[in-house]
């Protein structure tokens, strides 16, 4: 029979990759004859739309990868159902049977977005952001229900013929198998799952799931090796852990840029430098304060205002240490490390190392004092407030709550407004210390 797929990392990859293909829920169809037909009726066309480009592109990917490690068993898996609400939610899922006794039910990511371009906005915010900026303090989204649903559905009319079902998603679709492996029925044999390069989770999702994720969560191997892996928080007990992958930032998070070994195995990796911001940032929005979220409802400037100030030193933190990394990098550069670090700060800032980069620092600097503004706004608040407080009188008891409220109030703005100008003065000095390495960069270039 050979290997299981379960078994093989390049296999359970592919089964994520096979999620990307549009298939008709009322029919059996192989995986080859699958990709047959989506390359027949779609190669040479000129007049390809993005969509039906996407299809083309993973098709032939799949293909590559299925000669390249040699592995033909995956042509003949069945793809035996599907559930597709694509055009609706956004949510897609199929069962693969993987004719060795087990089965995958594969969930399909994020779409309309490659890394560099949205290609299809309707697609972009239901995938984008509907499912995945709903994962922020959230304890369960639309798509994570539909997974469930899908998992049960699917187990009641498959369950008998298999003796395990295993999960596999990419990006959106690798959350979306977390949550399924994790909730599925407690009598279903839950094998394996692989979250390929998928977000973690919410603080309120892994407090409220707690008995889930002690039942499933040995289960779970979450591969991170793009700035989207390292959103949110991991769940406790799976095995976390960043592969390898080529390219940098946004574009490494194609399936097609993971590195396997000859014999088709992941390989131990390094963090994107871009990912050390977004995991502070990430987790500190997640660890936001419920007043905050309220308060970013009724006034949002304000609440973004306390956000950033309460959460100022994850966020400089982030950029301390990509700073650092830049360091670490230019001192030790070389001549054939020229033009990879040219192509990462293009990647990073959209712009050259040089020249159009300083024009970013001074856009950071103008940040610095667009805090400082906001300093001073809070602080006239702080006056008006307390102004307020003095002229209640306390001939009621509603009015000694009320007076109280307002001190406390007025108290809370003027700690804010101090840190919004501490926050302004330590963005200064990070525009600072990056335009002192972008001079020392140039220095080094100039003379190699």
């Amino acid at each position: 029979m050979g290997q299981k797929t379960a078994d093989s990392d390049v296999r359970m990859m592919i089964a994520a990759h096979v999620a990307y293909l549009d298939s008709d829920p009322d029919e059996e169809i192989s995986v080859a004859d699958l990709i047959n037909r989506i390359i027949k009726n779609n190669e040479g066309n000129p007049n390809l739309g993005p969509k039906e480009q996407v299809q083309l592109n993973v098709a032939k990917s799949i293909r590559s990868m299925i000669q390249e490690y040699n592995i033909p068993d995956c042509g003949r898996w069945i793809v035996k159902d599907a559930t597709d609400d694509n055009s609706q939610s956004g949510f897609y899922g199929c069962v693969i049977d993987t004719q060795d006794g087990d089965v995958v039910f594969a969930f399909r990511g994020s779409e309309g977005f490659d890394g560099k371009n949205i290609s299809d906005t309707e697609q972009f915010q239901k995938d984008w952001i509907n499912a995945d900026l709903g994962l922020l303090n959230n304890v369960e989204t639309e798509q994570q229900k539909m997974a469930e649903e899908f998992t049960r559905m699917m187990y009641g009319k498959y369950g008998d013929y298999y003796d395990n079902i295993n999960f596999s998603g990419h990006s959106l679709g690798g959350n979306l198998a977390e949550h399924a492996a994790l909730t599925a029925p407690r009598e279903m044999p839950v094998g394996r799952c692989t979250n390929w390069d998928g977000p973690g989770f919410s603080d309120e999702y892994i407090v409220a799931h707690g008995a889930d994720i002690a039942r499933n969560s040995q289960y779970v191997d979450h591969y991170q090796y793009s700035p989207v892996g390292v959103l949110l928080t991991p769940i406790p007990g799976s095995n976390y852990q960043t592969i390898d992958a080529e390219g940098d930032g946004f574009g490494r998070h194609a399936l097609s840029q993971i590195r396997f070994s000859n014999d088709g195995k992941i390989q131990p990796g390094n963090p994107d430098p871009l990912s050390f911001i977004l995991d502070s940032l990430s987790k500190a929005i997640d660890y936001a304060d419920a007043d905050i979220l309220l308060l970013m409802g009724v006034c949002p400037t304000l609440g973004a205002l306390l956000w950033m100030s309460r959460h100022a030193e994850a966020i400089l933190q982030g950029m301390q240490n990509l700073a650092e990394d830049l360091l670490e990098s230019i001192g030790s550069t070389l001549q054939t490390w020229k033009e990879s670090i040219e192509n990462w700060f293009r990647g990073i800032f959209g712009v050259a190392l040089t020249g159009e980069y300083e024009l970013n620092v001074s856009y950071v600097n103008s940040l610095g004092g667009g805090m400082d503004n906001i300093a001073r706004k809070i602080n006239a608040i702080e006056i008006e407030v307390g102004d307020i407080a003095s002229g209640l009188q306390y001939n009621s008891l509603s009015g000694y709550c009320y007076k109280s409220t307002l001190r406390a109030l007025g108290s809370g703005l003027e700690r804010t407004g101090k840190k919004a100008a501490a926050l302004g003065d330590a963005v200064r000095d990070c525009a600072q210390c990056c335009a002192n390495a972008d001079r020392q960069a140039a220095g080094i270039f100039a003379n190699v």
